[in-house]
Order: C-alpha cells, then sequence, then structure tokens
C-alpha cells in the first residue's frame, strides 16, 4: 500500500496541485482493490457536508467517481472549498468555472480562488441561475475540456444561463482539440503543466483564451462529428445499444416538446424532473437530485427492468442465422476468421506497440496465484490464447487449485468460465467458504439438512443433520459477504452430461452475453476433469482433437484456457511413493496443445500426506521446464498457499530444500 500511496503522491506532484490537493484534505484511499483519493465536501459557508468523495487514480477504473457516505440529500451541488464566497465577493462577482474538482485545485494553484465546479462536467445543475446567484455571482467563465462531451457540456451550461441574468463567456484554452471520440481533451490541468506551473503564464493564456458564442461551438461540434474516427465496435455491440436505447426510450414518459427531454424515472415529487436522454448521444441524467445517476445507458437499461441480457441473445441469433444463410454468395463476401498478415506488418504493429502509438487488445495478467509467477513467462503471466494443463491425482487437490486462481481472478476484478462435472455450483460456494476458515464442507451440508427436515416437522431428535453453532454460522456469513464484494464473478456451466458442441455453444452464447450485454472482463475458461467430457469414444486421438477445438475457441474469443486432467490409478500410487509427475501423466492427455503443462505433486510421509506439496512445470514455451517449487498447501481445506490480494498465509519454499535445490533465478533442475 505504500507504494500505492506514493505513486499517487507523485501523481499529484506531476499535475502541480499536490500543495492544495492537501490543504483540500485529499488523501489515498482504496476501493474494492482500486488505489485513488478520498476527500471531504463543503456547503458555500465552508462548514464539512456528510458526503464524503473518491476519486480513482487510474481512468480506465470501472468507477472514476463515487460517492462514500452520507445520502443524496447531504451531497452538495457544488465542488467548492471553504473561502470560495469570499473569494467570489472579493473579484466583484466573478466566478471561474471548472469541469472537476482536479481542475478546481488547478485554479487554486494559481491563486484563483473564486472556482468551482459541479460532479461530473454533464450533469450541469438544472437551477444553475438561481444557484449561482445564491453565492453571490454575477459573471461568470466556463473552461470546457478540449473533446467533444466537453463541448457538448459546455452547450448546456449556456442553455441554463440562457434565461437569466448572469452573463456567461465559454473560454477555449490553447490546447489541440481532439476529435478522436474516446480521448480525453486539453484541459486546465494540462494548460498549468504546460505553463510548468508558472502563475504568471497561465494566468495569461486564460486571459487570452477565445470566447466562443453558442453557434460557434456547434460549428465546432458538427467539424468533430464528420472528422471523428470511432473506435472499432463489432456490429453486434452496436446494434444491441440500439435496440436497447430504443427500448429506453419507449419505456420513458417524454416531457414537453423539447426533444430529449423525458419525465426523471426515479421518485420526485408531484412536478417531477427534466431526464435528459439522447438515442445516440450522451446521456445527461436526472436535473435534480439525482443528477449524475443512470447516465450509462446499462444501468439505465437495469433500472428500467429491460433484460439486456435476452436483447444480445437476439442479436447474437440474428447473426449466426444470417451467417448461415450466407453460403449462397461468393466465397470472398463471406466472413471467415482466417487473417492473413504479412511479416512487415507485424514487424510495424509491433514496432508501434513499442513506440506507445498502439497499445494491444488482448491484456495479459498476473498468474491470479503468487507461487506461479515465480516461475516466470506464460506461467507467471497468463496470456490470451494460451492454453495450461493441470494434471494431479484424484483427490489431491487439482480442483482445489484451479479454485484458487479462480479467487485471484475475482479479486483482481475479472470473470472466468468454469465446467466441472464433479460439483454443482452451490458445492463450489461451500468449497469456498471453507476454504477461507469458514465450517468444512461436510458441517454445510449437515446444517442444511437439518434445517430442510425442521421445516419438514421432522422432531429434534430424528434428524440426521446437525445445526451448525452460533459462532460457525456467523464465520460462515461473514466469509460469504466477504467474498461477494470481490469485484470479478465466476459463471459456472452447469451440466454434467453434455456434448462438446453443446458445451462451446453455451459458453459461447454466455460470452457475448457477458462482455456485450453487461460489460464484463472474461479472461479464462476452465474445464475440469476433461476425461468425462461426452465424446463419441475414449482413444486419445479424438480427445486430443476436442482439446484442439477448446484451444480455437480460446484463441477466437482471446481466453486463457485451463485443462484439468486426472492421472490413473497407478500412477497416483507412484505420486504416494514419491515420484513427480511429468508430461506424459494425464490420462489419454499428451501435452501437443498446450503452451504450459503443469503438475501437482502432494508431498507423503509413511502414507500420510503432509501440508505442502510440490508444483512442477514440465512444459513452458517461454520458459525453462523441468522446474518446481514448494509450497504450502492446507489439508482440511484443500487449499494451495498463498490467495493473490488476500489476507492470508504467505508463500514460501519449503526451508528442508537444500540451497542446491533452491530455484534460484529459476535454473531449471535436473531430474
Amino acid at each position: 500500500m505504500s507504494a500505492n500511496k506514493e505513486r499517487l503522491e507523485a501523481i499529484l506532484r506531476e499535475r502541480g496541485i499536490a500543495r492544495q490537493a492537501k490543504l483540500a484534505q485529499w488523501e489515498y484511499f482504496e476501493v474494492h482493490g482500486e488505489p485513488g483519493w478520498r476527500y471531504p465536501t463543503f456547503d458555500a459557508t465552508g462548514r464539512y457536508c456528510a458526503a464524503m468523495r473518491w476519486k480513482a487514480a487510474n481512468g480506465q477504473s470501472k468507477h472514476k467517481y463515487l460517492w462514500l457516505s452520507g445520502n443524496e440529500s447531504d451531497r452538495p451541488t457544488f465542488y467548492l472549498l471553504p473561502g470560495t464566497l469570499q473569494a467570489i465577493a472579493g473579484a466583484d462577482g466573478l466566478l471561474h468555472i471548472a469541469t472537476g474538482e482536479v481542475d478546481v485545485l488547478t485554479l487554486r494553484s494559481a491563486h484563483i480562488t473564486n472556482c468551482l465546479s459541479w460532479y461530473g462536467e454533464m450533469n450541469v445543475p438544472q437551477a444553475l441561475t438561481d444557484a449561482l446567484k445564491a453565492l453571490g455571482v454575477k459573471k461568470a467563465i466556463y473552461y470546457p475540456d478540449l473533446d467533444e462531451p466537453g463541448l457538448q457540456a459546455a452547450l448546456k451550461v449556456v442553455h441554463r444561463l440562457a434565461e437569466g441574468d448572469i452573463p456567461l463567456e465559454v473560454r477555449l484554452l490553447p490546447g489541440r482539440l481532439i476529435a478522436k471520440r474516446g480521448e480525453t481533451g486539453f484541459d486546465l490541468n494540462a494548460l498549468w503543466q504546460s505553463c510548468r506551473f508558472d502563475e504568471g503564464t497561465f494566468r495569461a493564456a486564460l486571459d487570452s483564451a477565445e470566447a466562443k458564442t453558442e453557434q460557434q461551438l456547434r460549428d465546432i461540434l458538427a467539424i468533430i462529428a464528420r472528422e471523428a474516427k470511432p473506435a472499432p465496435i463489432p456490429d453486434q455491440v452496436e446494434e444491441v445499444e440500439r435496440r436497447v436505447r430504443a427500448e429506453i426510450a419507449r419505456r420513458l414518459v417524454k416531457r414537453g416538446d423539447r426533444p430529449d427531454v423525458y419525465e426523471c424515472p426515479m421518485p420526485h415529487g408531484p412536478e417531477g424532473k427534466d431526464f435528459y436522454f439522447s438515442l445516440e448521444g450522451p446521456i445527461g441524467g436526472c436535473q435534480g437530485k439525482h443528477a449524475g445517476q443512470l447516465t450509462r445507458w446499462r444501468d439505465l437499461a437495469e433500472y428500467l427492468n429491460i433484460d439486456v441480457s435476452a436483447i444480445a441473445r437476439q442479436v447474437h441469433q440474428e447473426a449466426k442465422a444470417a451467417e448461415s444463410t450466407d453460403h449462397k454468395k461468393p466465397p470472398q463476401q463471406q466472413k471467415g476468421r482466417v487473417a492473413v498478415v504479412s511479416a512487415t506488418d507485424a514487424m510495424a504493429h509491433v514496432l508501434r506497440l513499442t513506440t506507445g502509438e498502439e497499445t494491444i487488445q488482448a491484456q495479459p495478467f498476473p498468474a491470479p496465484y503468487k507461487p506461479l509467477r515465480r516461475f516466470g513467462g506464460l506461467v507467471g503471466m497468463w496470456q490470451p490464447r494460451m492454453l495450461i494443463y493441470v494434471i494431479g491425482p484424484s483427490g489431491m487437490g487439482k480442483t482445489a487449485f484451479l479454485e484458487t486462481t479462480q479467487d485471484g481472478l475475482r479479486q483482481m476484478g475479472l470473470d472466468f468460465l468454469m465446467w466441472g462435472p464433479e460439483w454443482s455450483p452451490d458445492m463450489y460456494a461451500m468449497r469456498l467458504i471453507a476454504a477461507y476458515g469458514g465450517p468444512t464442507v461436510n458441517e454445510q451440508r449437515l446444517d442444511h439438512l437439518w434445517r430442510k427436515e425442521e421445516t419438514l416437522g421432522i422432531p429434534a431428535d430424528k434428524r440426521h443433520g446437525k445445526p451448525l453453532t452460533e459462532d460457525q454460522r456467523k464465520l460462515a456469513i461473514s466469509v460469504a459477504q466477504r467474498t461477494l464484494q470481490w469485484p470479478g464473478n465466476g459463471y459456472y456451466l452447469d451440466a454434467a452430461g453434455i456434448s462438446f458442441d453443446h458445451l462451446l455453444e453455451e459458453a459461447d452464447r454466455k460470452l457475448f452475453e457477458l462482455r456485450v450485454g453487461q460489460g464484463r472482463r472474461v479472461v479464462a475458461f476452465y474445464l475440469d476433469y476433461i476425461q468425462k467430457i461426452k465424446r463419441g469414444g475414449d482413444n486419445w486421438a479424438e480427445l486430443e482433437i476436442t482439446l484442439g477445438r477448446f484451444w480455437q475457441f480460446c484463441v477466437d474469443n482471446d481466453l486463457v484456457g485451463i485443462v484439468a486432467s486426472q492421472v490413473n490409478k497407478g500412477t497416483a500410487a507412484r505420486v504416494r511413493r514419491g515420484e513427480l509427475l511429468d508430461e506424459a501423466a494425464g490420462q489419454a492427455l499428451s501435452d501437443q496443445q498446450g503452451n504450459v503443462v503443469i503438475t501437482l505433486n502432494p508431498v507423503w510421509v509413511d502414507g500420510q500426506r503432509k501440508e505442502e506439496g510440490v508444483i512442477r512445470v514440465v512444459k513452458h514455451s517461454l520458459g525453462p521446464a523441468p522446474v518446481r517449487i514448494k509450497v504450502n498447501t492446507r489439508l482440511n481445506r484443500h487449499r494451495w498457499g498463498e490467495m493473490v490480494l488476500a489476507d492470508v498465509e504467505k508463500d514460501r519454499l519449503d526451508d528442508e530444500l537444500a540451497a542446491e535445490e533452491r530455484p534460484v533465478n529459476l535454473v531449471p533442475w535436473l531430474d
């Protein structure tokens, strides 16, 4: 945490607002593992409001801003700091309006204290004129960000103040106007940095910034609309959003004759409030006490009980049907999955990645189980489109190893798909509770049976179940609630006798629903106990073909594929005698398809399994193999070592290993 805190302090220094942030009581604070700043809000008199605010340090975070405390009624209209009212009076009623909290700190860093912002540039207060008059404002200057949302917000400010008697100047900063959607435009803090934090240069730039009329702002937006090059969006994604927005418009109640103005669907008084909604553009949302809420189409659809997933499935099915009837077209017109890329094009692309002109599409991520990171390469940094084999004896930690990595993914905010024929989703949940110190799976099952027998009226002395103690129940609830806070999620394909074709079809449908309908980041697909997948036969060749198709599915969908395999009983017996599994140990499974092959080897002494095991990498496309480490295991929970980001026992190398056997610098062990 200290490293993150130092990094965030450095960000404030780089932006030239560290001193003002400290005065405004900004402090390091994490929300769901995301680093950012927490800070208080104030009313016009300088008194603390009950509502606390949080800003993410990473602009790509799921939530860029959050309210941390207080009710909606506690949230102030403006972000302003103590002394603002006096500064406006001292400037003869002149107010500088910024687009956000960071820009307020920027203006104050240049000793311009007669400034404020509201919470989100598009959330322009409905009764803006009256609110500013209450602060003694006689004239306002607004500095929009130099991008499409910034100019759209500027038009809203113009409209809000048009009928009042507070003159407004919208001044465009001397920076580059961003036409490309998705990029952040030049703003007050960017100007402050370009002036090297020199107050005189910064003020001169503000004074010379050219004021624009409403028509001039519209003309600039028209130019942006013509020149903008939107990021490529899959046709199905675009169609899902179009249909959902159309359904939203049907469910909202129109308000007046003005375009894009509806009644706010959230509860208000008898007069209601305006709600700005566009079929294509940004959603302005409520202009009353709910400002800033339901401004994303997915959130608004959920509030209106619109089933986005059903719409996404329908679009996906229509697209598949269209592809199936497309066979009559000439081959060159059919869509295929084969791309031909020249060597020079590939090198040019890598060069652009190296220079920062482009970024990769499929994002790698650290292995979601810390001991694996010691191996480096594809084991330590998981890469979409790779295939990992996990081989272990039955009942000796194989599924638990998979679950451990799944816990790590969820705690990092990532999602996964999982097919495992041996356990139900409820059983996986009970195993998770047991893994984090709650009652054992059997204790939970007996408690569930006790409660069922209770509902059936069976006398207590004749029941087969057994209730949890009060302490056990509290612990189980606490563990369950803690895991429910993890930002990532897992999705179990709950079917034991499913055919492989059907499995991939259902996985494809769910993947589309999650990514398109809900915006989830699904990164991995697990197959546990691959031998139980329904096939036409049990021969080695067919299983290899099945795995080849699974790998192709992961390639087509930018997923990491993880396949777990059992060993036969004879091999399991050799593990009990101290032998380590190799790449040929999996039943009817070769290592031809996988990029990485990992074997799990519990340690046995005198016929008893110890709470430790050896993780052995026997194939590694980007690193040495074989190589191994010993880790702690907890037999009573079937867990392996440390969870990523979890407050549990640290992974370590076994102290009993001889010094020459330690995998220093990942030198492979010679067997």
